[in-house]
């Protein structure tokens, strides 16, 4: 049993792609969407590393190697980004735009920023009446509904829009449609590689308290995310996208 397990692990293995073998595809995401857990389900299914328009040493160091390379050299299978502007976009050949409800968005953003990568923030009222928090959550939450603008007002190539919430629960199938996109084959014993190692590093796990306090700690900040949310539904459903994804408490 043990060595069936390590002869199917090897095949989990990652590499980069010839110099200039891969069009530049943007995995964009409002921070705090989950954008680096998804390059590590992407670097799983595919066995191709990501990168990342940022260079971040925490990142590399913890396993993405491809997080150095130029967004363009063609070695990496997707680009991490969070970048809107017009001008950006357009370098890329197709987009992969990634979505979370806004609540989540933005209590991930507060535990990225006030505790780093993995870390996870104590939210006591001290916290909820910072000038930090309420910051992070105007900024993220402003963000969040520029950026599925401007893709669907800045970008005319291909572009696939995948939820948070669904990778969360229907992981193999929301991997299979970004393999598609991709024009890549879906390799089916990849999937074992994602059931074993679904979580990866730098994923936070919350429990249901946790999530129930981070929503009423945002919701207290009055920024009409229940109206925000129902105007970029409107926009995703006038283009046959799916709607964000309910929070779930």
């Amino acid at each position: 049993m043990e060595e069936g397990y390590q002869l199917a692990k090897l095949k989990c293995g990652i590499n980069f792609a010839p110099a200039l073998g891969l069009p530049p595809v943007a995995l964009l995401s409002c921070p705090g969407s989950g954008n680096t857990w998804l390059r590590h389900l992407i670097e799983l299914m595919t066995g191709i590393y990501t990168g990342s328009v940022y260079q971040d040493k925490v990142l590399y160091q913890g396993g993405f190697l491809g997080e150095f390379d130029e967004w363009n050299s063609g070695r990496v299978v997707a680009v991490k980004t969070h970048t809107r502007s017009k001008i950006h976009l357009q370098r890329f050949s197709s987009v992969i735009l990634l979505i979370r409800n806004p609540y989540g968005a933005i209590a991930s953003e507060v535990n990225r920023r006030l505790g780093g990568h993995t870390f996870q923030m104590q939210w006591t009222k001290e916290l909820a009446e910072s000038e930090e928090f309420s910051t992070t959550v105007v900024q993220v939450m402003n963000y969040w509904e520029r950026i599925i603008h401007n893709v669907f007002e800045n970008y005319m190539g291909p572009v696939l829009v995948i939820h948070y919430e669904d990778i969360k629960q229907q992981p193999e199938e929301m991997l299979k449609r970004i393999v598609n996109f991709l024009n890549m084959n879906v390799d089916q014993e990849r999937l074992f590689c994602i059931k074993q190692e679904l979580s990866g590093n730098f994923k936070r796990e919350l429990t249901v308290a946790d999530r129930k306090v981070q929503f009423e700690f945002v919701k207290g900040q009055n920024q009409n995310i229940t109206e925000r949310i129902m105007m970029v539904n409107k926009l995703l459903l006038d283009r046959g996208y799916p709607q964000v994804v309910p929070y779930d408490l």
